[in-house]
């Protein structure tokens, strides 16, 4: 996992300014989108978009420490990251494990989304609320841990869970992955072409790809 530059990060944050969602600017430059969401909340939070050194050893992980990150999750899926990082004497905190364990796509079943979440309502969705405001959520666990949405509820908002649905059924993940796949090949290293790129990858998604799509999930189209 290559490390995120700092002028990634100040895109990621003149993005954010610009109005832009965090889960697109995460596909623009396909880092995790809970990369993005602590980048936000440190520059919200500090001014500044450069992490904080963690005290004592460097806070930069070795090849031998993420294979150790991947057998003890492994050997133990529901590992919390605070048991990680003891049990392995980690460098770094728990926000950048995390990312790391995420950006992984390992069966982890320990607490590390809940962590994320609570903290990401806490101090990024939140404070933008106003009373009357109603905030969607799909049905995901950690959306449903005990007290993770009381911040929402003390801005006057309400929040609201979808229907249930399977990703498998839904033509717009493969319409997504296609985007991306765009995207990885053009490359764009500066803001203007990450705009002028995302449009080409939108504009590559044809009526005939949209047809296939559908019909791939079993829906009946009528002519």
């Amino acid at each position: 996992m290559k490390p995120i530059t700092k002028e990634t990060r100040k895109f990621i944050i003149a993005a954010n300014e610009r109005g832009e969602k965090p889960s697109v600017i995460a596909i623009w430059f396909d880092i995790a989108e809970s990369s993005v969401y602590n980048i936000i909340a440190l520059h919200k939070k500090t001014g500044d978009i450069t992490p904080k050194p963690y005290p004592g050893r460097p806070g930069r992980l070795t090849d031998n420490d993420l294979d150790n990150i991947r057998s003890a999750i492994k050997e133990k899926n529901d590992i919390t990251l605070d048991e990680l990082i003891d049990k392995l004497n980690l460098p770094i905190k728990k926000t950048r494990l995390s990312e790391i364990v995420n950006d992984m796509d390992l069966p982890f079943k320990g607490t590390l989304n809940a962590e994320f979440f609570e903290g990401w309502v806490e101090q990024v969705l939140a404070p933008t609320l106003s009373f009357g405001d109603i905030v969607f959520l799909d049905n995901y666990s950690v959306h449903k841990v005990a007290g993770v949405l009381e911040p929402i509820y003390a801005r006057g908002a309400t929040p609201v869970f979808l229907p249930e649905y399977s990703p498998d059924l839904n033509p717009i993940e493969l319409m997504w992955s296609k985007v991306k796949s765009v995207l990885r090949k053009l490359k764009p290293r500066t803001f203007d072409e990450l705009m002028e790129s995302l449009k080409q990858a939108l504009d590559s998604v044809t009526y005939d790809d949209i047809v296939g799509w559908f019909k791939h999930h079993g829906y009946i189209l009528n002519n």
